[in-house]
């Protein structure tokens, strides 16, 4: 039996060995350094995919900031189409106050005051809100300069289309000189064979002065004015504007 029995150890012994020689021979295989060429083309793989990463990070800030400019400068331009649409409609539906037909109330006479009556007429589409008004009267040789005008305690509306009337006069009473200048006829002049109306050098009644208002949009109004009586115009004379002081805004 003994002599039987080491055939067979021999050979286990010898696939015992052939195991560890193949193991050793497959784990130097795995643990053999690459070849230069190897380890170059491992590099330049490693460097593009480098490149590549670092280019699509560029590419997505680029299209970020393309995104970002597109859509500020789309909101630019709805802002500003707002604006304008909000500015048409307000210029277009916004009150607008004029003033009109100045009257004397009293006949002009010695000794008396003057005192006037105009129209205040809403020429816009919407109501004029906290309105206050101040006219002037009085008799001077040019028009009236550079004025400060008082704020108005008194406040009122006026409804689109509507018209109000506001009254005004001079504390002052005429004299006979003033009387004489401000009745005079002496308006007209030629030029050539035109006859031309001329605000002469002599004293005159000016009516001026100023509205401010709201409108229902919250912007602000204000309305200056300017009339001139020239006697000469017609059977009682009228009143004509001004060379300055005319304003709406």
């Amino acid at each position: 039996m003994d002599h039987e029995d080491k055939p067979r150890d021999n050979k286990a012994e010898a696939k015992g060995f052939a195991s560890i020689a193949k193991a050793i021979h497959d784990h130097a295989a795995a643990t053999r350094p690459e070849s230069s060429e190897k380890l170059d083309n491992r590099q330049r793989k490693q460097n593009k995919i480098q490149k590549a990463a670092v280019a699509i990070q560029i590419a997505a800030v680029v299209v970020a900031g393309i995104y970002v400019g597109l859509t500020l400068l789309l909101w630019r331009a709805t802002k500003a189409a707002v604006n304008l649409t909000r500015e048409q409609v307000h210029t277009g539906q916004r009150a607008y106050i004029i003033v009109e037909h100045p009257t004397f109330t009293q006949p002009l006479a010695v000794n008396q005051q003057i005192k006037i009556t105009i129209e205040i007429r809403n020429t816009g589409q919407t109501p004029a809100l906290q309105m206050r008004s101040i006219a002037v009267v009085d008799v001077l040789m040019d028009e009236p300069g550079t004025v400060t005008y008082a704020t108005p305690e008194t406040v009122s509306n006026l409804g689109a289309g509507q018209t109000g009337k506001a009254h005004a006069g001079r504390v002052n009473r005429l004299t006979d000189d003033e009387f004489n200048q401000i009745t005079s006829k002496d308006e007209f002049s030629m030029d050539g064979t035109n006859t031309v109306l001329t605000i002469t050098r002599h004293k005159h009644v000016y009516v001026y002065g100023k509205i401010t208002y709201k409108d229902v949009f919250g912007g602000d109004g204000e309305t200056e004015f300017c009339t001139v009586y020239i006697a000469s115009e017609g059977p009682e004379g009228s009143f004509v504007g001004c060379k300055s002081h005319h304003s709406i805004k």
